[in-house]
């Protein structure tokens, strides 16, 4: 991957899941600017930018032994850090109806007939049971009944 990033960026998910091992071979590319492809004899240089992403606490695995801390430094030029969903709440309805815009526009559907169809599907795999739907789609059961009556979902048919 870093051969085919070579002059441009490459992003690596889950930096923090990454094992010991794993990390000292990676420390050679900010290092050293050098890989070793498997099964090559030799090391080659290469000039790749890394942006790596990471939902744990680097810092606190270091104080564990559990990540390495020079690997941290040359990784950590800059850092962004985003707030969970649990402090920014009133986005939540905002990343909704993006995502599911994006998920209608993939699926050659209108958000409305989209959200339709997920609705009775959802509702069909719980025998019309409004609590079970609410808790397998993540949402407050009081709003799945609110967009319920909005779509004109009949649960008592979906239940029989």
């Amino acid at each position: 991957m870093f051969d085919q990033a070579n002059g441009s960026s490459i992003f690596l998910d889950e930096i923090g899941d990454l094992t010991l091992p794993v990390q000292t071979n990676l420390l050679r590319v900010p290092q050293n600017k050098e890989i070793r492809p498997l099964g090559a004899n030799r090391s080659h240089l290469v000039d790749t930018r890394i942006l790596a992403a990471t939902n744990q606490d680097l810092e606190q695995k270091i104080t564990q032994n559990r990540f390495r801390e020079d690997l941290f430094y040359r990784l950590n030029v800059a850092t962004l850090t985003l707030p969970s969903l649990d402090t920014i709440r009133e986005d939540i309805p905002l990343l909704v109806a993006h995502f599911l815009d994006r998920v209608a526009r993939e699926q050659e559907k209108a958000i409305e007939s989209f959200t339709h169809e997920y609705l009775n599907r959802l509702l069909g795999r719980t025998a019309g049971n409004v609590s079970a739907a609410a808790q397998l789609s993540g949402m407050k059961r009081q709003s799945l009944q609110k967009i319920i009556k909005r779509y004109g979902i009949d649960v008592q048919q979906l239940r029989s």
